[in-house]
């Protein structure tokens, strides 16, 4: 049948819908549960708006609350850091901390009474220097962010307590908050580094123990583990840099590198390990799997694990899983395999572009993310990606899109354009809520309105000409993405557009709890909002119909697509669409000329199916 025939169909779905019942999102409409108003007015988990909390960058439930450890001013420090010094091209749309408040925050708001709003819980300390002539005063932040959390029960302990880990230029360190914490309490520092610029990121508990990974800058890489953290001397080292060939720990690898992350799946613990850019073949993330053994057995290291490569130089598969861009990666288990998400150095990116200037390089860097995934048997295969860039590793990916969720439209198609022009480049989070995955991005794109500026600035004419280029293949919004899929295969979009907020760039963090699905969002610009996501009911609903409704939809099912705000999906058995616009379910079959039949609300349908 005639693709025009298709297109007419949905257009006239459109138009039924926006008639019958109030426009309003596909899926069923999230909910801020903290303070802006709308994109561009303040947040960061501050009722009259804190810009400088950028992220929340770690998030958990915890005795009744939804916690969220925040990092400051980072696009700012960054930037800063790299020696970029011309921040009015952000026409004051990036707060400049001039009074250099740079002090982590952890924030809570109770799950049962969102109402009653976020409470600061801790904010951190200040450490005195003997450095008089220091650009920051004679005293400086213990805690820059708090980049971890994670619910653990010590060992003989009744209940869980709350261990966070931060980022620190005088030592980072883990921090231990037991139950009944009420702000204005100090945490229990049970673990900290020497007095060096470093940063704790991966946690995993594992054999009713838990595991840090930790990154001494220019010395070691290391994991150890605790039964019950109450001090440095109550943690074991299980691995060094001898147990992860190719592994980096230099200067720069606070940013990417280090113990990236961390997770127990089938009787192992596996770590990935993060590296920066360079250009060199050996650049991309690795992956290692340790079980212990026991002191003085074959294969054992002194502390008596055993660590094998899975990915890089003595690995089954080569570092990046054979793209060196993939510089990190994060785990989530669904369905009996391991899904991973990778990242690119934007960091690296964004000097080329702002120091460098050279835009060239800059796109060339530029390497949406991917979703791989393995086995029990360290079998991996590429779900979300693009093969041609995997130097042979992949032949094809299972999933229904190229990396950063990207499909080529009929336009870029006709033209034969084989390029990829999305510019998600993290999967940044990947967590499972009521038996579904959801994976969240990092989207340059929310750069897209000052990249024009930048380029008169910089003296770059053919800026204009590659924002037309994209925009004409790529009409996915500024903001980051959220998606989600019930067999982790076939995703379908919940949002693609930061929540309506092109400042919010990344869904930094997810967390799946009794309450509900909560979205924390990296925004550097007015500071990081919470969302609590309720997904679609579509996949649910269609996969009920197709279970008890073969005889009028047939067996063979179509990945689901979206045209023009309508999400739908085709059965070519029996040339019938199921479609949703507007929070209704419409049935259009061929034998009455595709006029769809509105069959129902889908928060009825969810309601008489659950």
């Amino acid at each position: 049948m005639p693709k025009s025939i298709y297109l007419n169909c949905f257009l006239i779905v459109a138009i039924l819908g926006l008639i019958l019942v109030p426009a309003k999102e596909t899926m069923a409409t999230p909910e801020p549960v903290s303070y802006s108003t709308g994109s561009g007015t303040p947040d960061g988990l501050v009722p009259e708006g804190d810009r400088q909390n950028s992220y929340s960058w770690s998030m958990e439930e915890f005795d009744g609350y939804l916690y969220v450890g925040v990092s400051r001013n980072l696009a700012f420090l960054i930037l800063n850091d790299m020696g970029f010094t011309g921040f009015e091209i952000f026409q004051d749309h990036i707060p400049i901390p001039h009074e250099r408040d740079l002090r982590g925050r952890i924030f809570r708001m109770k799950l049962d009474n969102p109402e009653s709003g976020w409470k600061q819980a801790y904010i951190s300390d200040m450490v005195s220097l003997d450095q008089p002539d220091h650009a920051l005063g004679d005293s400086i932040p213990r805690d820059l962010g708090y980049r971890g959390m994670i619910s653990f029960t010590p060992h003989g302990g009744s209940a869980p307590s709350l261990f966070v880990s931060t980022l620190s230029s005088v030592g980072s360190r883990i921090i231990r908050l037991n139950h009944g914490f009420e702000p204005g309490d100090t945490p229990i520092q049970v673990f900290n580094n020497p007095d060096i610029l470093s940063s704790i990121r991966g946690m995993a508990v594992h054999d009713e123990k838990l595991y840090i990974g930790n990154l001494i800058p220019g010395s070691d890489i290391q994991i150890l583990k605790s039964s019950d953290p109450g001090g440095n001397e109550t943690w074991r080292q299980i691995a060094g840099a001898d147990d992860f060939p190719g592994a980096r720990f230099n200067e720069q690898s606070h940013f990417y590198g280090g113990v990236w992350d961390m997770i127990s799946f089938n009787g192992y613990l596996y770590a990935i390990i993060g590296s920066n850019y360079t250009g060199d073949e050996s650049d991309g993330f690795l992956v290692f799997k340790g079980k212990h053994l026991g002191q003085d057995k074959a294969d054992a290291n002194k502390w008596g694990w055993a660590w094998k490569q899975i990915v890089g130089p003595e690995g089954a598969y080569p570092s990046g899983v054979g793209n060196p861009q993939n510089v990190t990666a994060s785990p989530t288990i669904f369905g009996g395999h391991v899904y991973v998400g990778t990242f690119t150095d934007v960091i690296e990116s964004a000097n080329l572009f702002f120091n460098d200037q050279d835009i060239g390089a800059f796109i060339e860097r530029l390497n949406p993310g991917q979703i791989y995934r393995f086995d029990p048997d360290d079998e991996w295969e590429m779900v979300v990606g693009d093969p041609d860039m995997s130097r042979g590793v992949f032949s094809h990916h299972l999933g229904n899109y190229q990396a950063g969720f990207f499909r080529p439209g009929l336009f870029q198609t006709l033209l034969g354009v084989d390029l990829n022009f999305s510019l998600n480049q993290y999967i940044w989070r990947m967590e499972v809520h009521e038996g579904r995955l959801f994976c969240s991005t990092f989207d340059l794109r929310s750069f897209e309105q000052f990249i024009e500026e930048i380029g008169r600035t910089m003296g770059q004419a053919n800026i204009e000409d590659l924002l037309k280029q994209l925009r004409l293949f790529n009409s996915n919004s500024p903001g980051f993405d959220l998606y989600v899929s019930d067999d982790g295969l076939n995703w379908s979009p919940v949002i693609t557009d930061g929540f309506n907020d092109p400042f919010n760039y990344g869904g930094r963090t997810l967390k799946s709890t009794r309450h509900g699905f909560f979205v924390g969002t990296a925004n550097p610009f007015y500071g990081t909002q919470v969302w609590k996501a309720r997904d679609s009911y579509m996949p649910r609903i269609l996969t009920w119909l197709e279970t008890n409704f073969q005889e009028y939809l047939g067996n063979d099912i179509q990945p689901m697509e979206e045209v023009a705000g309508i999400l739908y999906r085709y059965y070519p058995q029996t040339s019938t669409f199921l479609a949703t616009f507007g929070g209704r379910l419409y049935y259009l079959p061929e034998n009455t000329g595709f006029v769809p039949q509105d069959i129902g609300g889908l928060e009825q349908w969810a309601e008489f199916i659950n």
